[in-house]
């Protein structure tokens, strides 16, 4: 987990990696299967310890915020996901654990939903 600053606000921000996700999905899933939810999410004894679980592997200073909002980013990302990969034409390749898609079909997307070209660019 690094963390840059924005050229805009200069405030930091935080790159997750995909393993630093995967901990943390892994985490969430834990406190879920601990009983440790609410309506909406985590109860505060559930963020708590996904807060210390991710600092204890990072050392990064993570808060809850940055966590929520990673959250809410991953979220987005997974119904996107799921909705292009009820259409015709897409895949999950397992191995790169991506979406497959032939150039056409992406083209013929793309022509629907230009918003989805977001997907297309590898910076998940």
């Amino acid at each position: 987990m690094t963390t840059n600053q924005t050229p805009k606000v200069g405030k930091p921000y935080t790159k997750w990696s995909e393993v630093q996700d995967e901990h943390f999905i892994y985490f969430i899933a834990e406190q879920v299967k601990l009983g440790r939810t609410q309506p909406g999410g985590l109860t505060t004894e559930g963020w708590d310890s996904v807060e210390k679980e991710m600092n204890k592997l990072y050392g990064d200073k993570l808060d809850k915020t940055k966590m929520k909002n990673r959250m809410r980013t991953l979220k987005k990302i997974y119904a996107t996901m799921k909705r292009m990969s009820q259409h015709s034409g897409f895949g999950w390749n397992e191995e790169t654990r991506k979406v497959d898609v032939e150039d056409d079909v992406w083209e013929q997307y793309l022509a629907v939903s230009y918003i989805y070209s977001y997907f297309f660019l590898d910076i998940i």
